[in-house]
């Protein structure tokens, strides 16, 4: 995802020192500051103010309550993978994996059809090559910025 007002982070090599502080006992609106080797790289005003004044000091940027605010629609690729036990049956156990594309967060559900494999979990090395071309293709076509991972394994 690209975020030109975050180009003066992305200029500069980490480590990076963030704070989201709510700053209205002092001036107007809360800010977010970004510093990186003695020198800010970026302050900024934040829509709502954090639920309590945060600090981290990490080798990537802690940017994400700005790029929530900056880019509030982001098409993404999802893809959830979990585990399905047939133990009353006695057959092998299987590995379910849901592809779907959307809009975040301005849709409550995905305008792409879901996109399904399942398989024996024994097979999933060979799986995992026909569903990283579908996630290829998916991403391809919305333009997905981003791709969400979930399930439990």
């Amino acid at each position: 995802m690209e975020l030109p007002l975050l180009d003066p982070v992305d200029a500069r090599p980490g480590p990076y020192a963030c704070a989201y502080l709510d700053t209205f006992r002092d001036i107007p609106d809360p800010e977010s500051v970004i510093a990186c080797q003695g020198h800010r790289a970026l302050v900024e005003e934040v829509s709502d103010p954090p639920a309590h004044d945060a600090a981290r000091f990490s080798a990537l940027p802690d940017v994400m309550p700005l790029a929530v605010q900056h880019a509030p629609d982001i098409p993404y690729a999802a893809v959830t993978v979990h585990r399905v036990a047939h133990r009353e049956v006695g057959e092998p156990e299987e590995l379910e994996v849901d592809l779907q594309a959307g809009r975040w967060p301005s849709s409550a559900v995905a305008p792409e059809r879901c996109h399904r494999w399942s398989g024996p979990a024994a097979e999933w090395p060979r799986g995992a090559t026909e569903i990283a071309g579908e996630l290829a293709e998916l991403v391809r076509r919305c333009g997905a910025e981003a791709i969400v991972l979930g399930g439990e394994v």
